[in-house]
Parts: structure tokens; C-alpha cells; sequence
């Protein structure tokens, strides 16, 4: 489903704290926050925008309801967050195969022969930490964000490390926490 409509279904359900792209298309994120939306009402759960699910948004949006709180959490790793990462990995001087791809100096995934010559611990440490600044630390904020997570810096850095070892893409394959 696609048009206007959608598009009124994702700007109502972002002034209730979600935060969707207002792009018209009902795609897999949209039919994700409709099935919150309808459990935090307590309304049938199908992901189906039908007239009770409108009726709520409209509710809830008169009555200022927040149904994702605004996330917060630290700017970015923590000096021992990067420490317990660079312990556990320990240091690679050349690529070696780890898993599911070649990783060099402090786990950090690169091509085969993108270090021929190696490269040296203060090396390894800038490329670990440009990769978490540009690619996993973004990662969790968005879904933070966009499930209403707020994180002190131990939990942060606890998952920062996490999907360092899990891949940047292991947060947007869920929807939340699940209990």
C-alpha cells in the first residue's frame, strides 16, 4: 500500500515518538510501528491500519500521548569500552580470516589485501575506532532511536562491543527488545 494515507499513518504515529521516514510506502518499519502502536493500545495486532488503529492515533495524538519515548544515550564509546574491545580481540598485525571475513589489527573487518605490509597498534587503533565511529556507533543510535532506548555509557559501550562482534546490521534486524 502506498499514497497519502500512509503517509498521514507515519506522520501521526511519529508525533506519538516514533521515528519513520514520511515517504508514502507501507513498507516493513511502518507495519512494524503500526503492531506497537496497536499493543500499546491494547488493540488487535496485525499491523492493519483499520479504524480502530486510526481512532487511537487520533486519541492519542489529542491527548499528547508519547508511545516511544525519546532515546538518550552517550555520543560514543567510552575509552574502556574501546579498551574491553581492543583486550578481548587482541591485536592482528596482517589479516587473518575471522569468522565471516578477514580482520586486521583489533578485529576490524577489511579486504585480504587491503594491508599487504600490516599495519602497527596505533594503526590498528585509529582504523578500530574511525570503523565504530562510522559504522556501529550509528548503527545503535538509530535503533535507539527508533525504539525509544535509553542507554547509560556501560550499556552503550556493552553494546557497541556486542555488535562489533555480531555485525553493524544485527540492529536493524529487530524491532526492539523482546521479553
Amino acid at each position: 500500500s502506498s499514497g497519502e494515507g500512509v503517509s498521514w499513518v507515519q506522520s501521526a504515529l511519529n508525533k506519538l515518538g516514533f521515528n519513520l521516514s514520511v515517504d508514502g510506502k507501507f513498507g516493513n518499519g511502518t507495519e512494524e510501528a503500526v503492531k506497537r502502536f496497536q499493543s500499546f493500545c491494547s488493540i488487535g495486532v496485525d499491523g492493519i491500519v483499520g479504524s480502530d488503529t486510526i481512532n487511537y492515533l487520533v486519541e492519542n495524538i489529542k491527548k499528547g500521548s508519547r508511545v516511544i519515548q525519546k532515546a538518550s544515550y552517550p555520543s560514543g564509546v567510552s575509552e574502556s569500552g574501546i579498551a574491553f574491545i581492543k583486550g578481548y580481540e587482541g591485536f592482528m598485525p596482517y589479516a587473518e580470516w575471522d569468522q565471516s571475513q578477514y580482520s586486521i589489527g583489533y578485529g576490524t573487518g577489511v579486504d585480504k589485501d587491503e594491508y599487504p605490509d600490516g599495519i602497527t597498534e596505533q594503526q590498528a587503533d585509529k582504523l578500530l575506532r574511525s570503523t565504530l565511529d562510522t559504522t556501529y556507533v550509528p548503527s545503535l543510535k538509530k535503533f535507539c532511536d527508533n525504539n525509544g532506548i535509553s542507554l547509560n555509557q556501560a550499556q552503550f559501550d556493552a553494546l557497541i562491543d556486542f555488535s562489533y562482534n555480531l555485525g553493524p546490521n544485527c540492529w536493524t534486524k529487530s524491532t526492539g527488545f523482546e521479553t
